[in-house]
């Protein structure tokens, strides 16, 4: 891994926790109208966790079944502003990933 990818990974991980807390309200306020949000969740820590393992295998996976579940990272008509931002994040985060796992 060069000193750049290595700044991008670190920086991509770094971004996690404050991501997971906002994953985690939307789920709390929202998941009872919008049901993908539990698979939302599970799927934003399964690619936490790949990153934070350094397993690009998996990572490319969780990234795919994130980007499904959280249909595209689009905020629904009923959405409250901490669900766009949430979409936001995992919008950058979704094109983070991508950068790495090209690099």
């Amino acid at each position: 891994m060069t000193a750049n990818t290595q700044a991008l990974h670190q920086a991509i991980v770094d971004t996690l926790p404050q991501t997971e807390k906002i994953v985690n309200t939307v789920v709390k306020v929202h998941g009872e109208n919008h049901s993908n949000l539990a698979q939302v969740k599970t799927d934003f820590n399964e690619l936490s966790s790949a990153l934070k393992a350094d397993d690009t295998d998996s990572a490319r996976g969780a990234q795919a079944r994130l980007r499904a579940s959280a249909e595209d990272f689009v905020t629904p008509a009923d959405g409250c502003e901490g669900f766009k931002m949430m979409n936001d994040q995992l919008s950058t985060l979704d094109d983070a990933v991508t950068a790495l796992l090209k690099a």
